[in-house]
């Protein structure tokens, strides 16, 4: 998206669009109809950045939940481990609790 010089009445607003390989000057407008269409390229791409900083917030939460879920489990397994232990058993080769033989 840019203003462009073309020829000698001024400023014009092309708007840039991909289509495949190729690269499409599109225009707007110039004066006050380009003005408008730059402000709501300008809306639109605040709006993507939000909506980018929103996500990564998200992430960022969900990342620390996650650790924490992790950190619950593996107290939680490790409590589980040292009662059976106390108790006697142990785990067999297919991960059962059983007796220790005496």
């Amino acid at each position: 998206m840019a203003w462009e010089m073309k020829g000698k009445y001024g400023p014009y607003y092309y708007r840039k669009k991909r289509e495949g390989r190729k690269v499409r000057s599109i225009y707007e407008g110039r004066g006050i109809s380009g003005l408008n269409a730059s402000k709501m390229v300008e809306q639109r791409k605040n709006q993507r950045e939000a909506e980018r900083a929103s996500f990564a917030k998200t992430e960022q939460d969900l990342s620390a939940m996650l650790n924490a879920f992790q950190e619950v489990d593996r107290l939680t397994a490790k409590a589980i481990l040292e009662r059976a232990q106390a108790e006697g058993l142990h785990r067999s080769a297919r991960w059962k609790w059983r007796r220790k033989r005496v």
